[in-house]
């Protein structure tokens, strides 16, 4: 059984690495990326359209 001590250091490093550099990708879709079912159009649309945005992913 892991002790607090362990258990704040686990959740710690988990929170340093859910910003890493490589959970973000520049632009935040690929323009041959298909439209999600859950998503408007217009909104994908925009999204695509936008160099500078931002996109993350975390595993």
């Amino acid at each position: 059984m892991a002790t607090v001590r362990d258990q704040e250091i686990a959740i710690l490093r988990r929170m340093n690495n859910f910003f890493a550099e490589d959970h973000f990708t520049h632009p935040a879709v690929p323009t041959s990326a298909a439209q999600p079912a859950e998503l408007d159009a217009k909104a994908w649309d925009s999204l695509r359209a936008d160099p500078a945005a931002i996109g993350f992913d975390y595993p």
